[in-house]
């Protein structure tokens, strides 16, 4: 076991692998406004995730397979069945709702991680999670500009689906990184959401026009097929044999922030003083998660009587 220091610098080199994602990502989303108002939504998922595994198999084909001989499939396939419909029904749920509904939905990733992790995981339940995804849940609120309560309608049901899904996905990810590496998990995932986005595009929108794609959509495609699939997957997967969960899940409440950003500067779009109220309490949670991350890994490394075993490949940080 490597000493408190050293641990704690892992710790925070992890983090910033997720901010960096969550970076990545909160630049990609004014982009995808930007494609999406040009072509159908699920074709363009479609090509996105497709070209990703091409790319996966063309550098790392024969990794990859070597990856999926030793991994529990029914594992696996949870997972990547999970990462494709929260996917898919985020963007669905965007047809259905107003975009700041969508946001503050489906970033309610955080506060379904905690209680997620002991259902499939084993774990115990910690209670002091609940403080830091409380302010969570609020600064989200604030930031999406949100006012009153919702109506809850076919779009808010799938946003909370694609939360749901997402906090599972990112869940159980820890667990399968035991038996598989990050680039074999990221081609699969990569994989099956591109197959489920295809199956949905040719049901939902028909045969593709990919001639009548403009050049802007195109450029849109080739940024969220590098930097937003393929990095931003290997990024997450690497963290997450590290960091626990939940942990993650509060990091990545950064990518609004970011999005944020990279919207006034791309979209010309403004923060209110509501929302820049809603960025600080993010930031003032993930301080916090951070502060009670050592003895949160020690505990939850513990499997309960007749529970599952720890996970294997983590540090005690």
């Amino acid at each position: 076991m490597s000493n408190p220091q050293a641990g704690e610098r892992s710790s925070l080199f992890y983090a910033g692998l997720i901010a960096l994602q969550c970076l990545l990502w909160g630049v990609g989303n004014p982009l995808m406004k930007i494609g999406i108002s040009r072509m159908p939504p699920l074709l363009l998922l479609t090509l996105r995730y497709l070209a990703a595994t091409a790319f996966f198999a063309l550098f790392f084909g024969r990794r990859c397979l070597r990856g999926l001989g030793r991994v529990s499939h029914a594992v696996l396939a949870a997972v990547c069945g999970f990462t494709a419909m929260s996917f898919i029904s985020a963007n669905l749920g965007l047809l259905y709702t107003s975009a700041t509904n969508a946001s503050f939905l489906m970033g309610m990733t955080v506060l379904f991680a905690p209680f997620f992790a002991p259902v499939f995981l084993g774990t115990r339940f910690q209670p002091r999670a609940l403080l830091p995804v409380a302010v969570t849940v609020a600064g989200l609120y604030l930031l999406c500009g949100m006012s009153g309560v919702p109506r809850i309608g076919l779009g808010e049901y799938l946003g909370l689906l694609s939360a749901c899904c997402g906090a599972a996905s990112m869940v159980l990810t820890p667990k399968l990184l035991t038996e598989m590496d990050a680039v074999s998990l990221a081609a699969t995932q990569s994989a099956t959401t591109g197959l489920c986005c295809l199956a949905a595009s040719l049901l939902m929108e028909g045969i593709p026009q990919l001639g009548e794609i403009p050049v802007v959509s195109w450029v849109v495609i080739g940024y969220s097929v590098i930097a937003c699939t393929v990095i931003a997957y290997l990024l997450q997967n690497t963290a997450l044999r590290y960091l626990e969960p939940c942990y993650v899940a509060l990091l990545m409440c950064s990518e609004p922030v970011f999005s944020a950003v990279a919207s006034f500067f791309i979209l010309r779009e403004r923060l209110s003083a509501g929302s820049f109220a809603g960025a600080l309490l993010i930031l003032a949670s993930m301080a916090m998660a951070s502060l009670g991350q050592r003895e949160c890994l020690k505990q939850q490394a513990e499997p309960l009587p007749g529970g599952a075993e720890a996970i294997e490949g983590r540090n005690a940080h």
